[in-house]
C-alpha cells in the first residue's frame, strides 16, 4: 500500500486514515523513524508484554537497551514472590 503525502509548513506529514487504520495506529502512540539509503521507514514501536511460556518467562516485543536493567530487576521480583508464595 502507498499513497503520495505532502510535508506542512512545520515538517508534518498526516498518516492516511486508511493506513492508520489497517496498522491500528493510535493518538500518541510512538513510531520509530529511521533514514537510510535515502529512504524513510516509519514503524510503530513495539508495544510488547512479558508472558509465561513453557514456565519460562518471554519478552513478546523488542527491549530497549536502556530498558534491560529494569526488565531483569521485574523478572526477579516476580519470581522471587512466586517462590514466596509457594513456601
Amino acid at each position: 500500500m502507498s499513497e503520495m503525502v505532502t510535508i506542512d509548513e512545520t515538517g508534518r506529514i498526516l498518516i492516511p486514515q486508511s493506513m492508520r487504520d489497517e496498522m491500528k495506529l493510535s493518538p500518541k502512540q510512538q513510531l520509530e523513524l529511521q533514514f537510510r539509503d535515502g529512504e524513510l521507514t516509519l514503524r510503530p514501536k513495539s508495544q510488547g508484554k512479558i508472558v509465561e511460556k513453557n514456565g519460562m518467562y518471554v519478552w513478546t516485543g523488542e527491549i530497549p537497551n536502556d530498558a534491560t536493567e529494569d526488565l531483569i530487576e521485574q523478572i526477579r521480583e516476580e519470581r522471587i514472590d512466586s517462590i514466596l508464595e509457594n513456601i
